[in-house]
């Protein structure tokens, strides 16, 4: 019951999450980021986005403690 299938074509999933970590790390970095019309208060435009970043991370790559250290670090 608790199995996960494997995802077709896993190397464009894992692009596309590099993709993502670039976009946040970019995002985090720039003096005045755009600001989306709904979500004002910043901290919970740093939850929503690396809250997807380890879910995405999660699915995408094989489930290891690296990537939660990653992930946490590049929070």
């Amino acid at each position: 019951m608790n199995e996960q299938q494997p995802l077709l074509f896993p190397r464009v999933w894992q692009a596309i999450g590099w993709l993502l970590v670039a976009a946040v790390t970019a995002l985090s970095v720039m003096p005045a980021p755009p600001e989306p019309p709904l979500m004002t208060w910043d901290k919970s435009n740093h939850l929503l986005a690396y809250a997807t970043l380890m879910l995405w991370f999660r699915q995408a790559f094989s489930p290891r403690l690296r990537w939660i250290l990653f992930l946490g670090a590049l929070g």
